[in-house]
C-alpha cells in the first residue's frame, strides 16, 4: 500500500482530469491503489466490529464506541471507493451517513448511523450516561452494524471489488 497515495488528493478527480492525458495504464494503476486502500479501510471497520463483539455486555460503552467506529469506517470505505473522498480530520465524522445515492436502504442506514454517533459521543464523553439513556440497545446496535457491514461488502462486491 502506498501511504503517500492519499496525499495526492482525490484519486477519482485525478483520474477524471488526467486519464486522457496519461492513458489506461495510469488509470488502472490508480484504480488498483483505490482498491487497496478501500480494502484496508474496510478491514479496519471489521477490526472494530470484532473488538466490540469480544467485549462483555458490562462493557457496553466500549461496545457502542467500537460498533460506531465499525460503521464509520464502513461508510468511509464506501465514500473512498465511490467518490475518492478521504479525510482523517475529526470533521469527517459528520459525513458518517453520506452513502452513495444507490446504496440499498440509504436513508435508513444514514439515520441510524447518525443516532449511533450520538450514542458513541455519550459513551465516550458523558460520565453520567447509563445504558438506558442511549437511543438504542447495544444488542440492536451490534446487529445493525453487522447488517451494515454486510451491505457494504455486497455493494462493493457487486461493483467488482471483493472485500
Amino acid at each position: 500500500m502506498d501511504k503517500e497515495f492519499l496525499k495526492a488528493g482525490n484519486p477519482r478527480k485525478i483520474i477524471s482530469c488526467y486519464s486522457m492525458l496519461l492513458g489506461d495504464t495510469f488509470t488502472r494503476g490508480v484504480e488498483a491503489e483505490i482498491a487497496v486502500h478501500t480494502t484496508a479501510i474496510f478491514a479496519l471497520a471489521t477490526s472494530h466490529f470484532e473488538f466490540a463483539e469480544r467485549q462483555r455486555s458490562s462493557e457496553w460503552r466500549q461496545k457502542i464506541s467500537r460498533y460506531y467506529y465499525a460503521c464509520y469506517n464502513g461508510s468511509k470505505a464506501l465514500r473512498f471507493q465511490v467518490d475518492g473522498a478521504f479525510s482523517a480530520d475529526v470533521s469527517d465524522h459528520k459525513k458518517v451517513g453520506e452513502l452513495p445515492s444507490d446504496f440499498p436502504n440509504r436513508d435508513y442506514y444514514k439515520n441510524k448511523m447518525e443516532s449511533m454517533r450520538t450514542d458513541r459521543n455519550s459513551c465516550d464523553y458523558d460520565h453520567a450516561v447509563m445504558v438506558a439513556d442511549l437511543l438504542d440497545t447495544p444488542e440492536n446496535i451490534g446487529q445493525f452494524t453487522r447488517d451494515f457491514l454486510d451491505q457494504v461488502k455486497a455493494y462493493c462486491n457487486a461493483r467488482g471489488l471483493s472485500l
